[in-house]
């Protein structure tokens, strides 16, 4: 004989069974997918940064984020409220962008009451980096370019082997720009360029925050990836002399690597933005090293 106990136990598995095949709704008939939480009071969230290499809590102050896109808001440690449902874009490394290169990422909240706390652990610190040529004998070409340089004649072509060396547990998380300053009497202006495996394609224009160092001179840019890390990243430098030029002592070749990072653009409702220069084209990170090609 079956027990009452085992009876309720049947009916309740047999009421599982069958409503378990059936379509939750919203109380206006929408589908599951639909459920909008209403969590009456908003969550509480916690917005964290780490260094990506030892782990460390570098920001403590102030950060700057937007909810939904709305207006740019501070918080002085990282925690306070917003609407479930909601999507949070932060400007990580905001209060330390002295040392750490500004990024940009998104946090969802997904539910009520108060959120494990999100921690973003991808800043990487700025830092300088050394830039080297060698000429086409495979001398490091001098700092002074009186030991080694690169020597042309008359329509001469030269693609010149050069390396960003990087430093370790630091460097251009967001990639950044590779700029080529030249003498435009000198040089065939369309057969210049540099290429490699950390160089990405050819850009319209310099950043805006570039100076020549000659009114004589032309320069182009190339966009470059990510260099993050110790090692040496090799690309090369090609350049040509215009048939008629035979390039002397100070017809030299500047290679400048720019950084890009986070900003917030006041012309643009506050937007945060990626790029070498801000809106008031003032570099954002600036230039990391820097290589000048001696011609002879």
């Amino acid at each position: 004989m079956v027990s009452d106990f085992m009876k309720i136990a049947l009916i309740g598995l047999v009421i599982w069974l069958v409503m378990g095949q059936q379509p939750i709704t919203t109380i206006d008939g929408g589908a599951a997918d639909d459920v909008v939480l209403n969590c009456g009071v908003d969550p509480t969230v916690t917005l964290l940064e780490r260094d990506k290499f030892d782990g460390t809590l570098p920001n403590g102050a102030d950060v700057q984020y937007k909810i939904n896109g709305g207006a740019q808001q501070t918080d002085a440690d990282g925690s306070f409220s917003a609407p479930v449902g909601s999507t949070i874009t932060v400007l990580a490394g905001y209060d330390n962008r002295s040392v750490y290169t500004r990024r940009i990422y998104s946090y969802n909240v997904a539910g009520c009451g108060v959120q494990t706390p999100n921690t973003y652990t991808e800043l990487v610190q700025n830092t300088s980096m050394t830039v080297q040529c060698f000429n086409e004998g495979g001398d490091l070409i001098s700092s002074d370019g009186l030991t080694y340089n690169e020597t042309m004649a008359t329509g001469d072509s030269v693609s010149l082997n050069c390396e960003i060396q990087g430093v370790s547990r630091k460097g251009l998380p967001e990639g950044g720009v590779v700029v080529m300053e030249l003498s435009k009497t000198t040089y065939e202006e369309d057969l210049s360029e540099i290429s490699g495996s950390v160089i990405g394609s050819k850009l319209a224009n310099v950043p805006a925050s570039y100076t020549l160092s000659s009114t004589s001179n032309i320069a182009y840019a190339w966009d470059v990836n990510e260099i993050v890390g110790a090692g040496n990243r090799q690309f090369t430098v090609s350049f040509s002399a215009e048939d008629d030029q035979n390039p002397a002592a100070g017809n030299d070749v500047i290679v400048t690597f720019y950084g890009k990072g986070g900003y917030i653009d006041e012309e643009d409702g506050d937007a945060f933005k990626i790029g070498v220069d801000d809106e008031d084209q003032i570099a954002v990170v600036g230039s990391v090293g820097a290589e000048t090609i001696y011609v002879e």
